[in-house]
C-alpha cells in the first residue's frame, strides 16, 4: 500500500487508488508486485491517458483497472510489457492478462494463484 501510495505522488494528474485491503504477501512477491503495479500505471498513462487507476485484490488475483481510452487494434496481445510482468510472476506460479472494459479503459489481472500472505 505504500508502494501505491508512493507510485501516486510521482505520477501528477492521475489518481492511483487501492480500493481494498492489500495482503501482506512475502517479500519477495511484494517486491515483484510494485514492480508489475509500477509498469501497469506506466503503460496506463503513456497509451491509455488515463486520469485514475485502481487497484483492488480479489482473491486469488490482484485487478489493476483504469478508465482510459481501452485497447488498441493488437487487442491485449503481449507487448513488451506484458511480457515482462509475466516473466516477474512466473516464479510465483502467476500470470498476467489485459483486457478491455466495457465503457472504455482496460484491466490488468494479475493471477497468482500459489501466493501466500506471509
Amino acid at each position: 500500500r505504500e508502494a501505491i501510495t508512493e507510485l501516486e505522488s510521482l505520477t501528477p494528474g492521475v489518481t492511483l487508488q487501492a480500493n481494498s485491503e492489500l495482503p501482506d504477501f512475502d517479500a519477495a512477491l511484494s517486491h515483484q508486485l510494485v514492480f508489475c503495479i509500477q509498469e501497469a500505471v506506466n503503460n496506463a498513462i503513456r497509451h491509455g491517458g488515463v486520469q485514475r487507476i485502481d487497484v483492488r485484490w480479489e482473491t486469488p488475483c490482484l485487478l489493476i483497472s483504469d478508465n482510459g481510452r481501452g485497447l488498441s487494434k493488437r487487442g491485449g496481445e503481449p507487448g513488451f510489457g506484458l511480457n515482462n510482468i509475466n516473466k516477474r510472476l512466473a516464479p510465483f506460479g502467476g500470470h498476467a492478462r489485459l483486457s478491455g472494459q466495457t465503457g472504455g479503459g482496460c484491466l490488468l489481472t494479475l493471477e497468482l494463484p500459489g501466493a501466500t500472505n506471509a
